[in-house]
């Protein structure tokens, strides 16, 4: 389904949960919104938009608070650790949820048993891109030269065991190619990317869409099942060849184990009536965010999904962080 399609059918659906009524069944005061990312990258922008949306739908304020460092564990621990009275929730992905059980040994929170979802807001597809510099202008080059010269084809992340850093290694298995990691501290790599200091990354399109329409960089492959709109030349994974589970680049809402359920309910409703306003979603599909559409169970479910998929393949390649 193409982005369009899916912003449209995504208002839609929203739009059949109808306004309802928002039950009140929480402390007054700021509701608290915690981040586990730095300002001003994705996470944070999506946090900002759904806080301003909640504080009209709720009739309270809505503070975005970040929490970053450790890979997120220092948001998760903080909000697993709250009272469970709706004073506090967090928004979190993929690699806070699915990827940190496996990458650390011992995590100070259970994803499935510490949180209570309260529901899904976004989704964000992700393509591979390489340096002009390095001279690729297709996956294949790429995949040729690393064949060639195991370990010579670098890629950048944002950190070992991101969903940047972990990416590229399902492309690399996929392909049966070894690829030289360069994690970098900062919370934007492009700066290495354009001056060639590595050759490829993998992240999302709200992130690198920008520098593709400059040329500083050069798109080789939409991480996706099917084209984008926003670039119709660029081929999927699948297209080239290679059968890559659909990189998790999810975001939910979650709150601490033992919500209770009339709590649990309002948020849920309020978040449908905050994501299915006009100037949201017009605002998501330029930084192309998808909405998605997933009850608390889900979301839950494809957690525990993820953490199985890409978690044998952590195991396999040895990432470790603790």
């Amino acid at each position: 389904m193409r982005r369009r399609d899916a912003i449209g059918m995504g208002a839609g659906l929203l739009a059949l949960l109808g306004p309802g009524r928002i039950v009140r069944a929480q402390p007054a005061g700021a509701l608290r919104l915690v981040v586990p990312n730095a300002p001003g990258i994705l996470p944070d922008i999506l946090a900002r938009l759904i806080a301003a949306n909640l504080s009209r739908v709720l009739d309270q304020p809505v503070v975005a608070e970040n929490h970053a460092g450790a890979n997120g564990i220092i948001a998760a621990r903080l909000v697993a650790r709250q009272p469970a009275d709706g004073s506090v929730l967090m928004l979190a992905g993929a690699s806070v949820l699915s990827f940190n059980p496996v990458l650390y040994s011992d995590l100070p929170y259970d994803p499935l048993n510490s949180f209570t979802y309260v529901g899904a807001v976004a989704d964000t597809p992700f393509m591979l891109v390489a340096s002009r510099r390095s001279g690729f202008t297709s996956l294949e080059q790429l995949i040729a030269r690393a064949r060639e010269r195991p370990g010579a084809v670098s890629f950048a992340s944002v950190g070992i065991g991101n969903t940047t850093h972990l990416a590229m290694e399902m492309v690399a298995d996929a392909a049966g190619i070894e690829m030289l990691h360069v994690p970098i501290s900062t919370a934007n790599p492009m700066t290495s990317l354009v001056s060639g200091e590595v050759d490829s990354l993998a992240g999302p399109v709200s992130s690198l869409l920008e520098q593709v329409r400059a040329g500083t960089v050069v798109p080789l492959a939409v991480m996706e099942a099917q084209r984008l709109d926003a670039l119709p030349a660029t081929p999927t994974l699948l297209e080239l060849g290679l059968r890559v589970p659909r990189v998790p680049g999810w975001y939910g809402i979650l709150g601490p184990a033992g919500l209770p359920e009339p709590v649990t309910a309002r948020f849920a409703e309020a978040i449908g009536t905050a994501m299915r306003e006009p100037a949201l979603l017009a605002r998501m599909e330029e930084l192309h965010l998808t909405p998605l559409l997933a009850s608390p169970a889900e979301l839950r479910a494809r957690t525990g999904e993820d953490m199985a998929v890409w978690g044998d393949l952590i195991r396999r390649k040895g990432v470790r962080l603790g």
